[in-house]
């Protein structure tokens, strides 16, 4: 028997790659033209994966708008003919 323990088709934690930061910047192009701003890139901060008939990717990525640095969380689904999706964008507020 395995030891692993995470559940099958859950989200898990995977290193912040190139490709990986090649889909925060595509998450801030998306959101930047559907929202008319111009936020840039600034860092990926933690990634998951989600197998899930294609991948869900959910990032949290610093982003400056206006000089100010912000931090945000996106969704991007991945299919399986590698077509990339922004499912969600939003501005994680200060705690």
């Amino acid at each position: 028997m395995s030891a692993r323990t995470d559940i099958t088709g859950a989200p898990i934690p995977v290193e912040i790659t190139p490709e990986i930061i090649e889909l925060a910047r595509f998450a801030i192009d998306e959101h930047n033209k559907k929202e008319n701003m111009l936020l840039e890139f600034k860092k990926v901060w933690s990634a998951k994966e989600q197998a899930v008939g294609g991948f869900n990717y959910y990032l949290k990525l610093e982003a400056a708008d206006g000089g100010k640095n912000y931090i945000y969380e996106a969704g991007v689904f991945v299919n399986l003919n590698n077509v990339k999706e922004v499912e969600e964008f939003k501005l994680v507020p200060d705690l």
